[in-house]
């Protein structure tokens, strides 16, 4: 699943420190920041990182050698240096410096900032349209001649994680992780009064108060796909129980930047760094595939601050607003679910490699699935089946103090605040409510469809994509539960629709369709009321019926000769205008010559009539003679246009069997089956419907078509235009 979304965020951390063996501060009255070149204890030694080779740096003992292909500065206890190498870059408090040549081997302790600066504030800046402070203090990357980056980003690209929390034969959790990454760094740093110290029993002085504000901004895009298959119960907890360590997914995931800058003559090493966490909760039963994702777009701040000298600790703030965009979640199976998933990067900004601020933006996806049941063999009306999905968007942060193996990079400890809740939002919600749509007769029966929604996104409602349970009871008008009528109890709504078929055994009466949370409650209920099979708006016949056909045409709602749409009306020979006791070649008004061997078809001098080749609103159309005014029999293209775009059910309609056409608009007609009569006889009734069209045939003028169908289909033919057919007539 892949993601395009903005992210944009601001961290920043003030950090106090202070020392118990601290003597008085040292103030020299003076409350107005000065240059950073001329706020430097002179205990600093400067001396160019280009000239000078680091043979020995062994933190751990406190040991350093220097070479110096140039001048060699003057070093002893007391002073501050900074010992920059291939792999790291240290401030370093001198306790004891020997020389030999050009070489000075140094003991000593590591340091920061503050003793080196006092009563000075500046920024440090990769982002080139960083606003100058009024001092104007402001330094971006330069080229020191060590390792150390100049690049305008800290961190520019994208990575894609994979990690399997768990894996057995029952149970398989996963993510796939997408971060892209476009940040500036701002750090600031603010020098206050002075104090000494003593180490290792040598004094320094340093700044009493030493502030650092810490500033992340640019682009990240945070997308997340959180996976389940089981097929058992249990519960996995992935972090462990202290609250300040979490999984370790991958080391440095964004690979580590140190950028260098130069502040007069002091040179200033930033590492950034960035390891991968996780934190997953899950607790699940039965058998499920489940799987949701998220992209979450964060702007706001983060920070706190340090005071060690009321040690009140880490106190975060924040400004963080959220929005996000989410995949729809897929589930398959049974099952009942709850879990909350973070991953999330860990972003460090380490001065001199040794210490600093650290961030955890954690935005989460919270999934609660239940599924409950309450039933009982006399089907009382309190049993209930309900599945329920609830998912949740959040961003959860914490900001705290991290130190790193100098050498190796590793996170060595880390002293978080507890997680602060930015926002949740109910994302998806479902089920929430159930809409009558539609009810379309099916010969006796009604399919009827509901439409089940979920809430989605800011409130809105969304036909759901998962597979609520609705269950329907059928009752009469005053409230009396009807027993027995044909109509499943539950049914599962796909895509949002429900549909049941209902063969109500009482009309009037209406069936109720509900969904239940968990607990039996109903959520939602709705209902349709159906009075029987109405084909007409009253009983005024007859009545021109819509069925949406593409040509417009309006079909009769009964037959030529008939008062109702289920009677069978009047039987006609083609073109003729009444109705007669035998239908045969003999007695047809249009065919001339002799039956001579007195079996009703016409051996001898047969000729034929021309009265057109379609007689639509002609003196020979029975249905615009008996009907008048714009009615007409239907063409051959009429009755075909019928055919492809409607449906036919054989069913019944009062007592008499016929066929009920239904259009795309859900129009519909009755077509009687009223058989044919041939000769003297009706034969057919009940079975079979033959109805004439306007058009003669035109490959055998003494045919012409005409539409007939039978319980199982319909078709589209012709036949001796002398048989006695009935008629359905059309307006325009």
């Amino acid at each position: 699943m892949k993601f395009s979304s903005l992210f944009v965020f601001l961290f920043s951390l003030g950090l106090l420190y202070s020392c118990s063996k601290d003597s008085d501060g040292i103030s020299d009255g003076n409350d107005t920041p000065q240059k950073p070149e001329s706020s430097i204890f002179n205990s600093f030694v400067e001396f160019d990182l280009d000239k000078t080779t680091v043979t020995r740096c062994d933190t751990a003992q406190g040991k350093y050698t220097l070479s110096f292909s140039g001048s060699v500065p003057t070093i002893q206890a007391g002073n501050v240096v900074v010992v920059s190498t291939d792999t790291m870059a240290s401030v370093v408090l001198v306790t004891d410096a020997r020389t030999s040549g050009n070489t000075v081997n140094i003991d000593g302790v590591i340091g920061d900032l503050s003793y080196i600066f006092t009563d000075t504030e500046f920024t440090l800046s990769t982002d080139n349209n960083q606003t100058r402070s009024s001092e104007g203090n402001v330094y971006y990357p330069k080229d020191l001649g060590t390792r150390a980056s100049i690049d305008k980003t800290i961190w520019s690209g994208s990575k894609h994680y994979t990690s399997e929390f768990i894996k057995t034969k029952d149970v398989k959790v996963w993510t796939e992780s997408n971060i892209s990454s476009d940040i500036n760094a701002t750090i600031k740093f603010k020098f206050k009064d002075k104090v000494k110290t003593t180490i290792q029993g040598i004094t320094f002085v340093k700044a009493k108060k030493f502030d650092v504000d810490v500033s992340l901004r640019g682009n990240v895009t945070m997308s997340q796909d959180f996976n389940v298959h089981a097929i058992a119960k249990g519960e996995v907890e992935l972090s462990p129980k202290d609250k300040d360590k979490y999984a370790l997914l991958k080391h440095n995931f964004f690979p580590p930047k140190e950028i260098a800058f130069q502040v007069g003559p002091v040179p200033v090493f930033i590492l950034f760094n960035s390891d991968l966490y996780a934190d997953v909760s899950l607790t699940y039963d039965a058998k499920i595939d489940f799987s949701a994702g998220i992209t979450a777009k964060i702007d706001g701040s983060i920070g706190a601050k340090y005071d060690g000298t009321t040690g009140d600790g880490l106190t975060p703030y924040n400004t963080f607003g959220l929005s996000y965009e989410t995949r729809t979640p897929t589930l398959t199976g049974e099952a009942s679910i709850e879990g909350k998933l973070h991953v999330f990067p860990r972003i460090r900004a380490l001065i001199y490699n040794v210490a600093g601020p650290s961030f955890d933006i954690k935005p989460y996806l919270k999934t609660n699935l239940d599924g409950a049941f309450n039933i009982s063999v006399d089907n009382r009306t309190d049993n209930y089946i309900s599945s329920s999905l609830k998912n949740y968007i959040g961003l959860d942060c914490a900001v705290g103090l991290s130190a790193s193996n100098n050498l190796l990079g590793y996170e060595t400890w880390n002293k978080s605040t507890d997680d602060i809740n930015i926002a949740e939002f109910l994302i998806h919600d479902s089920p929430v409510d159930i809409i009558f749509k539609e009810a379309k007769p099916n010969g006796s029966s009604v399919n009827v469809s509901f439409e089940v929604y979920d809430k989605g996104l800011f409130d809105t409602k969304i036909l759901s994509p998962l597979f609520p349970v609705v269950k329907f009871e059928t009752y009469e008008l005053n409230g009396t539960k009807i027993s027995g009528d044909n109509v499943p109890t539950y049914a599962l709504a796909k895509k949002g629709i429900v549909t049941v078929e209902w063969t109500p055994k009482k009309t009037p009466s209406k069936i109720i369709a509900k969904i239940f949370d968990k607990d039996g409650n109903v959520i939602a209920s709705d209902e349709y009321e159906y009075e029987g099979l109405k084909l007409c708006p009253d009983n005024h016949h007859p009545h021109a019926i819509d069925l949406g056909l593409p040509s417009g045409t309006k079909w009769c709602c009964m037959n030529v000769g008939a008062s109702s749409p289920e009677q069978y009306g009047g039987y006609y020979a083609w073109g003729e205008t009444s109705e007669k006791s035998v239908y045969n070649q003999v007695t047809y008004s249009y065919f001339n010559g002799q039956d001579t061997d007195g079996d009703c078809f016409i051996d001898k001098n047969f000729s034929i009539v021309n009265i057109g080749s379609d007689i639509a609103g002609t003196s020979y159309d029975v249905a615009h003679v008996r009907m008048g005014g714009s009615w007409r029999m239907p063409s051959s293209a009429q009755q075909l246009e019928l055919m492809n775009n409607c449906t036919r059910t054989f069913t019944q309609q009062n007592g008499v069997y016929g066929i009920l056409v239904t259009g795309n608009n859900g129009g519909q007609l009755f077509l009687p089956a009223a058989g044919a009569r041939w000769s003297s006889d009706l034969n057919g009734a009940g079975s079979y419907g033959d109805y004439w069209s306007s058009s003669l045939y035109p490959s055998i003028d003494n045919h012409a078509w005409y539409l007939y169908f039978y319980s199982g289909r319909w078709r589209w033919s012709n036949c001796d235009r002398s048989g006695g057919l009935s008629v359905r007539a059309v307006c325009p």
